[in-house]
C-alpha cells in the first residue's frame, strides 16, 4: 500500500514539474501521514469516539481522533512544500503554459 502510494506521489509530482530527488525525505514523510491518516480513519470506524477513562469514568476523547487529525494537517503541509495542490504550485510557480486571457474570469482556472 506504501509502496502504492509512493509511486503514485512520484508520479504527480513529475507531472506538475516538482520532482527533485532532493525531496524524497518529504515524500516518505507524506506517505508515512497518508498512511496513519488511513489507519486512524479505519480505526475509527469500528471504535467510538469517546471513551471512558477505566480509572476515574469521566469521558474523553479518543486519541486516534488526534492521530488522524494531525496526520491531515501534516499532509496538507507536505502536499503544498511539494506543490501538490493549487498553492503548493502557485508558490513553486508551477503552473500551466497556457496564456491567460485577462478578460476571462475562470482562464486562471484552466476552465
Amino acid at each position: 500500500m506504501q509502496k502504492k502510494k509512493w509511486l503514485e506521489i512520484i508520479e504527480k509530482l513529475q507531472q506538475v514539474g516538482s520532482y527533485e530527488k532532493t525531496d524524497l525525505d518529504l515524500v516518505e514523510l507524506y506517505v508515512c501521514s497518508w498512511t496513519v491518516y488511513l489507519d486512524a480513519m479505519r480505526l475509527l470506524k469500528t471504535e467510538p469516539r469517546i471513551l471512558v477513562s477505566p480509572r476515574t469514568g469521566s469521558p474523553y476523547r479518543n486519541p486516534l481522533i488526534d492521530d488522524q487529525s494531525n496526520a491531515f494537517n501534516q499532509l496538507l503541509h507536505l502536499s503544498t512544500l511539494l506543490g501538490l495542490n493549487p498553492i503548493g504550485r502557485k508558490r513553486l510557480k508551477l503552473t500551466d503554459k497556457k496564456e491567460i486571457d485577462p478578460d476571462d474570469d475562470f482562464s486562471e482556472f484552466g476552465i
